[in-house]
This record gives structure tokens, sequence and C-alpha cells, in this order.
């Protein structure tokens, strides 16, 4: 699951830095920074698997780092979302999105170095505490069948495409709710 989330931020970041690389003036090295430690990220949490035997720390450590990377992805997210709205024709509305638009980068910056600094946290917690992942034992297979079931299920969901529809709607045409 965890790894799914990582393959799929990584594949995000790439998207980014090829497409809209113009977006990311002056980020491209934090995002390549926070994108090569991603990937190492990426290929420990793919070699865990819970095992019956594994100690509670073991699983806080691999949850502690499943979590910087969903909040990585919320960081690269805002911030393509803040340069998406940051539109406007004339000299007034560019100024003011100009401004906004080195705000956001600034914000943008600080959270990837925030990130960085919690995920070298993370792996020196590691290390002070012994913490090691080990491949012996048996790996929990209930899991794996109980998060295939969820996925079906989301899918199965009836009666809600006029909702989606409405709530797209007001997000792109900017539309108060009321």
């Amino acid at each position: 699951m965890a790894d799914a989330a990582i393959t799929f931020l990584l594949e995000d970041l790439t998207r980014i830095l090829s497409e809209k690389a113009y977006l990311l003036s002056g980020m491209k090295e934090e995002v390549k920074s926070l994108e090569s430690q991603l990937k190492l990220t990426q290929s420990y949490i793919r070699d865990f698997r819970p095992r019956r035997n594994d100690q509670t720390i073991n699983v806080e450590f691999i949850n502690q780092v499943r979590d910087v990377a969903r909040e990585a992805e919320d960081i690269i997210d805002e911030y393509v979302a803040s340069l998406a709205q940051q539109r406007g024709k004339n000299l007034l509305v560019r100024t003011k999105n100009g401004v906004l638009g080195l705000l956001a980068r600034w914000r943008t910056a600080k959270e990837i170095k925030r990130v960085r600094r919690r995920i070298e946290e993370i792996f020196k917690s590691r290390e002070m505490f012994g913490i090691q992942i080990t491949q012996q034992g048996d790996v929990i297979q209930d899991d794996l069948p109980h998060r295939k079931r969820l996925i079906l299920e989301e899918t199965d969901v009836v009666g809600l495409d006029a909702n989606a529809a409405a709530i797209t709607e007001r997000l792109t045409k900017g539309v108060c709710w009321k």
C-alpha cells in the first residue's frame, strides 16, 4: 500500500519535473532531492512486509516513513494547485500572481526541506534505537485480501455521479458553497 503511494508520488514528481518545469523555477533541485530520497524510501518499504513476530517499533518506523511520503505528496499537490490558480491577463493580476508565485515557491521549498529533515531524523532514529527489519517469520496474509476487498467495494459505489459533477463544477468555476 505504501509502496503504491510512493510509486504514485514518484511518478507525479517526474511528471511535474517534465511537464511543468516552468512552474518549478528555482525549486528543481529541491524537488529532485526529495525525489531521490523518496526512491530510497520506496525501495526500503518494498522490502518490508508485516510479520507476526515483528516488534511494534518496526511497524511504527514503517508507518512514520509512509506518513512522510504522504506529506511530500501533499506539498507537491498544494504547490501545483496554487500555481494553477495564479493566472491573469492584465498587468496588475500578473504582478500579484508573480508575488504569490514567489511566496508559493518559498513556502514549498521550506516544506520540502522540512520533509527531508524529517526523513533523515526517522532514519537516524532507526539507527539510534537499533531497529532492524528482518525477513524472517511468516508474512501476515490477512491484510492483503482486506485491502483488495476495500478497493473492489469502492468501485461498486453508485449514485454519487451527480455529486461528483457538482463538486467538480464548483471547484473549476469557483462557485461558492451555499
